[in-house]
């Protein structure tokens, strides 16, 4: 006969393995790459273009800057990267060699 300390012992378990699965699920494999890109005399830079290339797969990720000149680019796969910036009136930034490991948050400054 099954007791009712029985039942929630079995009960109390499955609940512990649904959190425990979902803990599992939410790991991130992936890497971020934030910055803010400014003009050499400090002054930000609005709409810029911040192309990041997997120099490994050729897969390319595209962000802009914000009016703050900050960008961020979320979800990036592990590898190595070269960061390109574009912008009117300013030169284009290359960064090259990026390795991005597993829940990488990288902080990328372009002057």
């Amino acid at each position: 006969m099954v007791t009712v300390k029985t039942s929630f012992r079995c009960l109390l378990t499955c609940f512990a393995a649904v959190l425990l699965s979902a803990v599992v699920l939410a790991q991130e494999n992936r890497a971020t790459i934030v910055g803010t890109i400014t003009d050499p005399q400090g002054g930000v830079i609005p709409n810029a273009t911040i192309k990041a290339t997997n120099v490994e797969t050729n897969a390319v990720t595209t962000t802009t800057s914000n009016e703050s000149g900050l960008y961020t680019l979320p979800f990036l796969p592990v590898g190595k990267y070269q960061i390109t910036i574009t912008a009117t009136g300013l030169k284009t930034l290359v960064r090259e060699n990026l390795d991005l490991r597993v829940g990488d948050r990288l902080q990328l400054d372009f002057k």
